[in-house]
């Protein structure tokens, strides 16, 4: 079984207020990159729009944006799709830049099916950690490029933007290999900010298999918000899984894409 891996980026930051309208995540997107993960080796390919001089384009065209999706939807058939944050980030922004067209419903519905470590995370113990605290606490070797991040990316893409396309495939990589290790531990491990290392049990699903093994995975979006929800009177202001999962329309579970 493949795992597939995807991110992008974007032309502007996201909305500082998560329950923004589906609309207001319009904010472009610059690159995407999907990678696939065969149990040995990655296999990543990156997509942007490019210009007639050969250059890319300031954020992908809305036939780009369909045809990256396509290749995205297509890997259902053959391996698990995996995102970090991209129930609450990733695929909201692409369904609101394609919200147009008949490919919105299409990604909602990708969206349920797909998993997502920090998604999970969120509804299993109140809260999520980035990539860069669970490369930490799985002590990765090649975490996420130094001194990169999302925001810094979306100022980068108007100075280097091979560079931003090489991290953005990168990223996606990187979300399987901390699906595959929450996967194989059966836990979250990160680093706090004070850099102290701490873990949690993470659920875990286990399916037979036709030759009898069983196969693990983590929970899909509609399985993660049938979890239980967690204390966090302890937090200030947490974010919750209905900021991240209500432009979903919870009514909505066809599979009609």
């Amino acid at each position: 079984m493949f795992i597939i891996g995807f991110d992008i980026e974007t032309a502007k930051p996201a909305p500082l207020d998560r329950n923004a309208q589906i609309d207001e995540w319009a904010i472009g997107i610059t690159c995407m990159g999907i990678s696939s993960w065969n149990g040995t080796e990655f296999t990543t390919s990156t997509f942007a729009t490019k210009k007639e001089d050969g250059s890319y384009a300031e954020k992908m065209s809305i036939d780009d944006l369909k045809s990256a999706f396509d290749r995205l939807s297509l890997s259902r058939a053959f391996g698990i799709p995996v995102g970090f944050n991209s129930l609450g980030f990733d695929l909201r922004v692409l369904a609101a830049e394609l919200r147009d067209t008949d490919y919105f419903e299409c990604i909602r519905n990708f969206a349920w099916h797909h998993i997502d470590p920090f998604f999970q995370m969120l509804c299993s113990e109140g809260f999520g950690c980035g990539m860069k605290a669970f490369a930490a606490g799985f002590e990765f070797r090649d975490g996420k490029m130094p001194d990169m991040d999302g925001m810094q990316a979306v100022e980068l893409w108007k100075a280097d933007r091979e560079r931003v396309m090489q991290y953005v495939g990168q990223d996606a990589e990187l979300t399987i290999k901390i699906y595959e290790s929450i996967r194989h531990t059966r836990q979250y491990r990160w680093v706090t900010q004070k850099g102290k290392h701490r873990n949690r049990t993470a659920p875990i699903k286990s399916l037979p298999a036709l030759d009898g093994s069983i196969l693990t995975r983590l929970l899909r979006i509609r399985e993660c918000l049938t979890l239980n929800v967690p204390d966090t009177s302890w937090m200030t202001d947490p974010i919750t899984r209905e900021q991240c999962s209500s432009w979903l329309e919870v009514d909505y579970a066809r599979n009609n894409c």
